[in-house]
C-alpha cells in the first residue's frame, strides 16, 4: 500500500502533481484551496486542478477527502479521472472537530458502502491551534483508512499518539517561555490566509508580528491584509516589518483595526518592540504573512533569527531544553 499524500502550499512545479509512475495513492488529502500561488496556476481552478491530480486514477477502495464546503474542489475531483470513495474535513462521512470538548468523530466510509465510526479524544494534543486540532483529526481518519490491524488503530493508541505529536518547526511553534510570554514561531505563514489560521487560532492574547515581502493581488494591487482586522481586534498589539511593513499597517488601518500598530523597521527592531508590549500571561507571535526574501534567505533563516536576536537571553527558558 502506497503512503497517503497530502497537498500544501508549497509545491513549486505543476507537473510535480502527476500521478506518480508506479502504484496510485490510496490515500489523498487537500487540507485547503486559498488563493495562493496564483502567478503559477493563473486562476483559483487551475490550481484546484493542479492540487485534484492525486485522486486521479484512484479505484473505489482507495479514499479521496477534500474540504467541506469547496465547491469547487468538488466540482474539480468529479470531473477528474477518478473512482475514489470521497470523504470530507468538517462533514460525514470524513471527520468533525469539538474544539471546545477536544474530540473528533470520524466516520469513514468504506468502497464496499460500510461504514466504521469512532470517537477520539484530542486533549493531550500539544499543538497550538485550532488548525492544529484539525490536522490531528485528519491525522486520525487517515490512519483508520489505512486499514492496519485493530490493535494498531485502537482507540488506546491513537489516543496515546495525540500526546507524541509535535508541530513541525515554523507552523506555530512554541520555543520560548521567558516572563510568563509565550514565544510562538509561525514563519511559515508566507500568505495572509495562513496567518489568518493561527492568528484565529490562538486562544491567547497576543502580540502579533506581520510583515516581510508581502504577496499582491494581482487584480486590485493590494495586499489583502485588511481581512485581518476583525481577527486582530482581541490582541494587545500588531508590529508590521520588513519592506511592506507600513503598507500592511495602512491597509489594517483602512479597515478600521482599532488595536495598536506599530512599524518599527525590521524584525529584530519588531522583537523587541514586541518584548516591550507583551504582558504577562499573553503571547508573540511571529506570523508574517509574507514572503521572507527582503531580509532572509527563506522562511525558515526567518523563524530562528529573531531568536537570536532578542530572546536567545539567559532568562530565556527554551521549549525544547
Amino acid at each position: 500500500m502506497t503512503p497517503a499524500l497530502s497537498q500544501r502550499e508549497n509545491t513549486r512545479n505543476p507537473s510535480t502533481l502527476s500521478p506518480p509512475c508506479g502504484p496510485i495513492a490510496k490515500l489523498g488529502v487537500i487540507l485547503n484551496l486559498t488563493p495562493d500561488h496564483l502567478e503559477r496556476h493563473k486562476s483559483m481552478r487551475g490550481y484546484a486542478e493542479a492540487k485534484c491530480r492525486v485522486f486521479e486514477f484512484m479505484t473505489a477502495e482507495d479514499l479521496a477527502v477534500i474540504p467541506a464546503g469547496s465547491g469547487l474542489l468538488a466540482e474539480v475531483v468529479d470531473a477528474a479521472k477518478s473512482s475514489a470513495t470521497r470523504s470530507f474535513l468538517g462533514a460525514w462521512p470524513g471527520v468533525t472537530v469539538d474544539e471546545k470538548q477536544m474530540r473528533a468523530h470520524i466516520q469513514l466510509p468504506y468502497g464496499d458502502q460500510s461504514m466504521q465510526e469512532m470517537e477520539v479524544s484530542l486533549a493531550d494534543l500539544r499543538a497550538i491551534g485550532a488548525h492544529n486540532i484539525h490536522n490531528a483529526a485528519t491525522a486520525v481518519l487517515l490512519a483508520l483508512a489505512l486499514r492496519l490491524d485493530a490493535a494498531a488503530v485502537s482507540l488506546h493508541n491513537l489516543e496515546r499518539g495525540m500526546a507524541a505529536l509535535e508541530p513541525p518547526a515554523h507552523r506555530m511553534e512554541a520555543v520560548l517561555r521567558r516572563d510568563h510570554v509565550v514565544w510562538i514561531n509561525d514563519s511559515k505563514a508566507t500568505n495572509v490566509e495562513a496567518t489568518l489560521v493561527g492568528v484565529d487560532g490562538l486562544e491567547k492574547r497576543a502580540v502579533v508580528l506581520l510583515g516581510g515581502q508581502a504577496k499582491k493581488n494581482p487584480a486590485t494591487g493590494g495586499l489583502g491584509f485588511g481581512k485581518l482586522a476583525q481577527a486582530l481586534e482581541r490582541h494587545r498589539a500588531v508590529i508590521t516589518f520588513g519592506a511592506d511593513g507600513p503598507l500592511i499597517a495602512d491597509e489594517l488601518t483602512a479597515e478600521g483595526c482599532s488595536c495598536e500598530c506599530v512599524s518599527p523597521g525590521g524584525l529584530e527592531a519588531a522583537t523587541s518592540r514586541a518584548a516591550q508590549l507583551c504582558q504577562p500571561g499573553e503571547a508573540i507571535l511571529l506570523s508574517p504573512g509574507c514572503a521572507s526574501f527582503d531580509e532572509f534567505e527563506n522562511f525558515m533563516c526567518r523563524g530562528n533569527s529573531k531568536y537570536s536576536h532578542v530572546c536567545l537571553k539567559p532568562s530565556a527558558t527554551s521549549f525544547g531544553s
